[in-house]
Order: C-alpha cells, then sequence, then structure tokens
C-alpha cells in the first residue's frame, strides 16, 4: 500500500499529468493541482500561480487590511499642533482637575 502511494506522490511531482489547454489541465490554469492524496503539485505548464495555501493568508491579509483602513486614524493631540508642546498642563497632569478618582 506504501510503495503504491508513494509511486503516486512522485509520479505528481513529475508533472507528467499537465495539459497544455488550461480547461484539460487538472490544475484548470491555476498552476497547481491537488492529488487523491491531498497534496498539492506546481503544474509545470501553467507555473505563476500562488500556491492555494498562500492564497488563503493573502485573502485573510487583503481583509484585515481593508478593516483596518476603516478605522479612524489617531491624531494628534491639540496640545502638540503646531510645534512645541505648550507648556500648559494636559488631560493627564495631576494639576488638572478631573473626575478619574486615581
Amino acid at each position: 500500500m506504501y510503495n503504491q502511494l508513494a509511486e503516486e506522490y512522485r509520479w505528481m511531482n513529475t508533472g507528467a499529468w499537465a495539459m497544455p489547454k488550461p480547461e484539460d489541465c487538472p490544475c484548470h490554469g491555476s498552476g497547481w493541482c491537488l492529488s487523491d492524496l491531498d497534496t498539492w503539485h506546481r503544474c509545470p505548464v501553467h507555473v505563476g500561480g500562488l500556491h492555494p495555501d498562500e492564497w488563503e493568508v493573502y485573502m485573510d491579509a487583503l481583509e484585515w487590511w481593508e478593516e483596518e483602513k476603516k478605522k479612524p486614524v489617531l491624531k494628534a493631540h491639540p496640545r502638540h499642533i503646531g510645534g512645541e508642546p505648550s507648556n500648559r498642563p494636559g488631560p493627564w497632569h495631576k494639576d488638572n482637575p478631573d473626575d478619574v478618582p486615581f
């Protein structure tokens, strides 16, 4: 049994299964073929595509970036706008009264 699986794996790695036309090729023009062994093999004819696992990571990163772009941008504190910070105490200063008990 192991020898048959190993032989099939080696055969898939040769790329002998590749076809010139994308519609006839097991990779369907994507550059990668998923074998019956549940392993990915690069197509020697249709090269250049991202590995399917990398594609998922890329799409997750793209989705994360789109969400990050929607978040508000952190703006500078008014005290620091226009160059040097002023000498007046900011909202965190001990002499500034507020309703925070600590």
